[in-house]
């Protein structure tokens, strides 16, 4: 009932705070609770937003959070960032994209944080592949800061290699090879070599790819004898990586004479 009376209310001219409070002190589901919510938005009752932010459902805090942070400058306060711990996946989801939309250094341990989220929306009844969302954004977020540190691109080839979401180590691995070091780039550099790593190898060999530089001593290691010897795909990569990253004159005189072998593997977990 409240949900009819109080829109009503509004258009009016009103400010009902005191029944836009009951309303979400008696809102149980996350339609009519995001409704009270948006409702204390509306008319300007700043205090009852904050009380909505910590309402039963999740789909009130989501809307809290996404208006107090429009709000508040950087940082913003714990109270907010402590919302990393939040049970609904849409809350955390949503403070994701606000730290990747306002990059401060006291988001960053959040931030890393997310990346180890573990709710997925793959639906499992229908075989879909893992997908974590929030861990994506959460990489997506790093992204925005100029660079990060060696110990921070360890952990990401961590989840790299941990996680079952392809798109996730992706991300990841791309992340690291940007932003990082040579000596993070050239971790990524041993999962090409590890035949037991399958399609991460070939993950890693386009994270390397996309990278504004590539160190000569890891380009140099792909001969023209070994993408040879490598499966379809993984071969594919590595000649990008050539192409991308060696000098200028060098590509087309290391390649010359030598076709990019024509197989049907359908994976690479094997070859040299």
């Amino acid at each position: 009932m409240l949900g009819v009376i109080v829109p009503v209310m509004i258009a009016s001219g009103s400010k009902p705070a005191r029944v836009v409070r009951r309303w979400l002190a008696e809102a149980t589901d996350g339609a009519n609770a995001a409704a009270a919510t948006q409702a204390a938005i509306t008319i300007g009752e700043e205090s009852l937003v904050w009380l909505a932010l910590h309402h039963d459902r999740a789909d009130a805090r989501q809307r809290a959070l996404e208006y107090l942070a429009s709000r508040l400058p950087d940082p913003l306060p714990a109270e907010l960032l402590a919302l990393a711990n939040d049970k609904g996946s849409c809350v955390r989801r949503s403070l994701a994209a606000i730290l990747g939309s306002r990059p401060h250094p006291e988001y960053f341990p959040v931030l890393m944080q997310l990346t180890l989220d573990r709710w997925s929306d793959a639906e499992p009844h229908y075989q879909e592949p893992d997908s974590y969302p929030v861990p994506r954004e959460a990489v997506a977020a790093l992204e925005t800061y100029a660079s990060l540190g060696d110990e921070t691109g360890t952990k990401l080839i961590a989840l790299a290699r941990a996680t079952s979401d392809r798109q996730l180590r992706r991300d990841s691995l791309s992340a690291a090879a940007r932003l990082c070091g040579p000596a993070i780039r050239r971790q990524i550099w041993s999962l090409f070599a590890d035949k037991a790593l399958g399609w991460l190898r070939v993950d890693a060999t386009d994270a390397l790819s996309a990278a504004s530089e590539v160190e000569l001593e890891i380009v140099g290691k792909i001969t023209a004898e070994r993408l040879m010897k490598l499966p379809a795909p993984l071969a594919a990569s590595a000649t990008i990586l050539v192409g991308a990253h060696l000098p200028v004159a060098d590509p087309s005189r290391y390649l010359s004479g030598s076709d990019i072998p024509n197989r049907t593997e359908h994976c690479c977990c094997s070859g040299s």
